[in-house]
């Protein structure tokens, strides 16, 4: 017995087996032979230990992990529309983009999309203009929220709330992964090739797909409507004719001008609006917004846009509105500092205390126009506001002890 395998002693000296400190060697073995780790695991260890998995593989210095990542794009009701897996080390905007970029002009019924806070910013410009989807982000109430806003001699601000809080519609696609995690196969990675796991989720997903019909199936019921009709089956669509696939409305360009009359006045506008009577040339030659977008740099809704106010407001409405606008007035204005300085007195929008993106979206409700969170710090400033960093407190702390150890030292001398 060598090493818990039976050798015959013939053949030992020919195989040429090494010694172990677990079992002798045979005769005529070669002693100073040592054995190769790969070659058997030890017994008590698991099972694939020397196992390397292979493929494009990355690192992930946010999440602080190494492999690989999947993206998925689902249904309001989870089921998944398109997938996509990447080395872990390309960032998220990245693989959204390589995973939505094959899908323009395949989902014509999509029209707004719900993604994390990793995906805001650059990309969400990139999917309306590439694409033509809006896109809200859902994240946190408190996420990024290093500091709030309060006034001078203010309390502290209260800990921030700790535990499990619901976010509108992200549920749906993380139990699209809680579904994929029970296949076996997809609990852990285990492809050397990203195609493979993209090809094991279509598989999850098709098996997801069948055991509900099957279940959908089986729980039908015959149904008689009257003697000697024949039977139809719940669930089952009806003998009504099926109803024709919605074709996108072509938008109507009102009679304000011939066609003639459109060509001269694009071409003799300026450089600022000849795009403007371009795009509304187009689509009053039988051109849908989505093909003239892209030819004359304009987002489709953006050129459905500017057709609705040519409808409405004749050829004036096409110039540049930027010309004669006064503005707001800014918070400088009279009594707008005030207005200010009360809405700030009462609790926050959304709840929770007063941080510069919420001053900046009061701003924008005030002046009746985009205001970027960043320029939220300046009224706060100017009220005598100064940021505070909300910190955890011990709910067994007394504020009173508190405040008088402050005050007056450190107290008299413990007795000894």
């Amino acid at each position: 017995m060598v090493n818990r395998l039976l050798v015959v002693p013939a053949v030992a000296p020919r195989r040429h087996l090494g010694g172990h400190r677990r079992g002798a060697a045979g005769a005529g073995a070669d002693q100073g032979r040592a054995r190769p780790r790969a070659e058997r695991g030890d017994p008590r260890q698991p099972v694939g230990q020397d196992h390397g998995k292979g493929g494009p593989r990355g690192y992930d210095g946010g999440k602080k992990v190494a492999g690989r990542k999947r993206s998925l794009l689902v249904d309001t009701g989870g089921l998944v529309l398109a997938r996509r897996v990447d080395p872990a080390d390309v960032p998220d905007r990245e693989g959204a983009k390589r995973l939505l970029a094959p899908l323009k002009g395949h989902l014509p019924r999509l029209a707004k999309v719900w993604m994390d806070g990793g995906y805001k910013g650059e990309f969400e410009a990139w999917l309306a203009q590439e694409l033509g989807w809006a896109a809200e982000v859902v994240q946190h109430p408190d996420a990024g929220i290093r500091h709030v806003w309060l006034p001078a001699g203010a309390p502290p601000p209260e800990p921030r709330p700790k535990g499990f809080r619901l976010l509108p519609r992200r549920w749906v696609v993380e139990r699209t992964f809680a579904w994929l995690g029970r296949n076996r196969r997809l609990a852990k990675d285990h492809e050397g090739r990203c195609e493979t796991g993209e090809a094991w989720i279509d598989l999850a997903m098709i098996r997801l797909l069948a055991s509900r019909l099957a279940r959908r199936r089986l729980s039908t019921q015959l149904l008689i409507r009257n003697p000697g009709e024949r039977f139809w089956y719940r669930g089952r669509p009806s003998r009504r004719p099926a109803r024709r696939p919605a074709v996108p409305r072509r938008l109507a360009v009102a009679p304000h001008l011939d066609p003639g009359e459109l060509r001269r006045r694009a071409r003799a506008a300026p450089a600022a609006d000849r795009v403007r009577w371009l795009a509304v040339r187009l689509v009053a030659e039988g051109r849908p917004a989505t093909e003239v977008g892209p030819l004359v740099g304009f987002s489709p809704e953006w050129v459905r846009t500017l057709v609705r106010r040519y409808n409405a407001g004749g050829p004036a409405a096409l110039g540049d509105r930027r010309r004669g606008n006064p503005g707001g007035g800014g918070l400088r204005a009279p009594g707008r500092r005030e207005e200010l300085r009360a809405a700030l007195a009462g609790p926050a929008p959304g709840g929770g205390l007063w941080t510069g993106r919420k001053a900046a979206a009061w701003m924008a409700a005030a002046l009746g126009r985009p205001v970027a969170p960043q320029r939220g710090w300046e009224p706060l400033r100017a009220l005598g506001w100064t940021p505070q960093r909300p910190r955890p407190r011990e709910e067994r702390a007394d504020p009173a002890a508190q405040a008088a150890f402050t005050k007056g030292g450190s107290g008299p001398p413990p007795p000894r």
